[in-house]
Parts: structure tokens; sequence; C-alpha cells
């Protein structure tokens, strides 16, 4: 009985007929055919109960099989039971696997669908190992496809506001791994709309500006205010018009030099349209003309300054040690994560829009942070505070009265403060109810009646609280309560 694999073991081996070589773990089993007498022929075979199998920590079970590497795997013996057939030597192995998923996340970034559906895309994948396999888990996906009206390049980018590299064509075969499971992709386009071909003789020289080289191999543009410079090595389908950002000049607060500067004044700005962003040869488009282009941009219809919302059903909470709580998440951000500020105390996971909070045996408070992030790197936060508490005790004060303070009666009233905590069925007593009696109490609240006559003033009696823990236990609280010539 081979492991098979990492962090495979055998148990429950008969240790009359079977045994462990240390160093590789195999178990060796053997029985002893039936004796025959007065020349009677002896069976081929005897019985051998087969050992458990302990598999490593996420794998499943299949059972033993004679093959070594089976896929898909096979029980030809189920662990634990007897075999009466035995006649060979034949070995028998451990068969286990482990699923694990890996998902990415796609994200619009400001197109209008993905494979066809006006939502980001979530697509996963799962990868199957065998026998307590270390070796490293990949799985593919297919990238979605792109649709963007007035955009052209497309591209998968790990940017939000650039192409990435390497970056990844729509439709193509995306890898996942443990590395980079739950991450993000966006998408990569380049506008065009408003699209005017202009002669380079647009593009005149400005001598007068010494950050520009004079003569033919620079340009600047009045219209605009950005300055070009030409580029003979640049490479594309046509070099010769590659112009490429040398200066900038502002000609009003609405002309950016690239579209990511664009979009995050849509953000900052919080505009739902931005004016005109004009720019000259924008590399994207150098492949479609053999002369510069002027392109003006404005920001999709769909406001990208827009700030995603976010709420939570709760702000607080609180659990006994290893007691968990939930709360629900209201957003339309399309990236949500969870972080706690004191594992130690509370630990945090999140399954779609439920949060759950788990508690440890440590008393305290944890800060839940919740954090949302827009496609356009807009990111919204709320918080909320767990108090993890001892469930073998309990609190309880009179209010306004710190602890070693005397409780000032004054004599011929009565004096009604409240209790705090979360201690429960309260009981009050006094300890000398000639001078201080209890009229009443309750959880919640208490009454101090002092007694009338002068002669009283500055006598004391002992009041005790006592309560239930959340788990049943007693605990008692104790106050000098004193009658005086004024109240607390």
């Amino acid at each position: 009985f081979n492991p098979n694999g990492n962090g495979t073991s055998i148990e429950n081996i008969n240790d009359n007929t079977c045994n462990r070589n240390s160093s590789t773990g195999v178990v060796t089993c053997s029985c002893t055919r039936a004796a025959s007498y007065n020349g009677t022929s002896q069976s081929s075979e005897c019985s051998i109960k087969s050992p458990d199998i302990i598999v490593p920590n996420g794998f499943t079970l299949v059972g033993w099989s004679v093959s070594s590497n089976t896929n898909p795997q096979q029980n030809d013996w189920r662990p634990g039971f007897t075999k009466d057939n035995i006649s060979g030597n034949a070995p028998y192995y451990a068969q286990t696997y482990k699923v694990t998923t890996y998902t990415q996340l796609f994200s619009k970034n400001g197109a209008e669908k993905l494979n066809g559906e006006p939502n980001n895309v979530t697509t996963s994948c799962d990868y199957t190992v065998y026998n307590g396999s270390t070796a490293t888990q990949t799985c593919n996906v297919t990238t979605p496809t792109i649709t963007w009206k007035d955009h052209s390049g497309f591209a998968w980018s790990s940017s939000y506001t650039s192409l990435s590299t390497p970056y990844y064509n729509q439709g193509s075969e995306f890898t996942l791994n443990s590395s980079n499971t739950g991450g993000t992709m966006f998408v990569y386009g380049c506008a065009y709309s408003s699209a005017t071909a202009v002669d380079n003789s647009y593009c005149t020289n400005n001598s007068g500006d010494s950050s520009l080289t004079p003569g033919s191999s620079s340009y600047y543009s009045y219209e605009t205010g950005l300055a070009y410079r030409y580029d003979s090595t640049a490479t594309g389908e046509h070099p010769e018009h590659n112009c490429e950002y040398k200066n900038l000049h502002y000609r009003s607060d609405y002309i950016y030099a690239t579209a990511e500067e664009a979009l995050a004044a849509c953000e900052k700005e919080s505009k739902p349209r931005l004016e005109h962003w004009t720019t000259w040869c924008w590399p994207c488009f150098a492949e479609s003309t053999t002369k510069c282009m002027k392109k003006t941009y404005t920001c999709p219809a769909t406001d990208l300054g827009a700030k995603c919302s976010l709420s939570l059903s709760a702000t607080s909470g609180a659990v006994p040690y290893n007691g968990s709580t939930s709360f629900a998440i209201t957003s339309d951000c399309s990236n949500i994560s969870v972080t706690s500020s004191n594992t130690s105390i509370a630990t945090v996971s999140k399954n779609g829009n439920t949060v759950t909070l788990n508690g440890k045996s440590v008393a305290g408070n944890a800060i839940i942070t919740v954090t949302a992030t827009s496609e356009t790197n807009h990111v919204a936060t709320q918080t909320y505070t767990l108090n993890v508490y001892d469930p073998s005790t309990c609190t309880m004060s009179i209010g306004g009265i710190a602890d070693g303070e005397t409780i000032k009666v004054k004599y011929r009233t009565t004096l009604t403060k409240a209790i705090t905590g979360n201690c429960t069925n309260i009981t009050a007593t006094s300890s000398n109810t000639e001078y201080i009696s209890i009229p009443s109490y309750s959880d919640t609240s208490i009454s101090l009646k002092a007694a009338t006559s002068t002669s009283s003033i500055l006598k004391t009696s002992t009041i005790t609280l006592t309560g239930k823990a959340p788990n049943g236990n007693t605990v008692t609280k104790t106050y000098t309560a004193q009658v005086h010539t004024t109240s607390s």
C-alpha cells in the first residue's frame, strides 16, 4: 500500500500482518493461506484488510487503485475493507484529488458591453491536482469581447488608465494561478470621436519657443497649444507620421495632454461631459491615416465622474467569544473588499453582499472597514464596529458614579439613578435599610431612599448589585451610599 503523494499517510494498519517502511511510508501486508491436510489441495487465496488513507488538507479521498497515476481516478479497493481473494503481490496506490477554483473580474472601464452584455464579467476556471501534488496550478479563461462606440484598438490591461505590459487581446486566452486569482483587468481603448484629418502644414513651426528645436522635425499648433515632435524612428504602419508629445501649453483649462488626464478630470470635477479635449497625432490613430489628426474627446453620456454609492445595513454589533454575526452591503461599485483592524479580536469575510464577522477569544473592539472602488477609481468606505466580549462576566454601573465614589442621597428624599452595562436579572440590596432603603430597582435603574431624621446624616450603607453574565455566571458590584445634605 503506497501513500503515493506529498502529505498522504496510511493509518489503522494491522501490526501483526503489516509493516511500514519508515522512510517511504509504504505499508506491506501479508496473509497466510489456510492449511490443507491429507493431500487435499490448498487454497490459492487469503484475506487482507486494507488500511485507511489520511489525505492532505483540502484533498478528497478516492480509494486504493492498482494504478499510481489514474486520471480519471478509480477505486479498486475501499480503505478499511477486507478482500478475500488475495492471490498475488500486486501493489495498490492511494488516490486523492483537490480542485482549486480561480476567478478573474473583467471591468468595462467605461466601455458599453462585454460579451454583448452591459455588465462587468466575472469568470472562473478549475484546476485539479492529484495525489498530494504541489505542482504549480494554472488554468485558462477567455477574455471577453468588447463593444465601445467611438473607440478602437481594444485590449485588456491591468491598469485602468493605460495599456499595461503585457496586455491581452479580446477573445484571447488568459492564464490564472494562485498569484493573480481575484484580480481585475480593465478595458483599454482609443477614442476617435469627431476625427478630422489635418495636414502637417497646420503644425506650424514655433521658433519663438525655446523648448522646441526649429526646423522640419518640430511642430507647434497655435490652435490647440499642443506641441509635438516628429519621430522618424518610430515604428508602426505609418511611422513617418507618428508624432510624439514634446511640450504642452494650455490654451484653456479643459485641454489635456492624454486621454487618461481627460478621464481623470471627469472624475475629479464630476463633470458628466468634459467640454472639449483636443490633441494632435494621438498615437492610437497614427496607423489610420498618413496625416496628423485632430481629435476631439468628450466624456461618454454615462457620467464617468459619478461617485459610486456604498451603505451598510448596520454600523455596530456585539458577539461573545467565538460568536459570529453579519451585515449586508448595498453598493453599485464594481470592486468591494473588507478588512479587520484587529484579527486577534475578529476576522471578516465577504460572500456576495453579505459580510460575516467571527469573534475570537479576545475581548475588545475591531473596526471592520468596507472599501469600494468605482471603474473610474473613486473610493468609498464605510466602517462597522464589532465588540467581542467575555460571556463569563458582565458589567453594571450606577450611572454617573465612578468606582470608589460614594453615592450621596439627601435626607428625606429618594434618588433615582440609571444602571448601565450588559448584566441581566439585576437585584439590589442595602446593608443598612435604617439609613438607605431601596424602594425599586430593575436592569436599567435603581431608587435609593434616605432616612428622614437629621441624625442619620453622614450614616452609610453598602449597596450591592447582583447580576447575571451571558453564560449565567453571577457577578456582583458594591457601592457605598451615604445620607447627606445634598444628592449626587
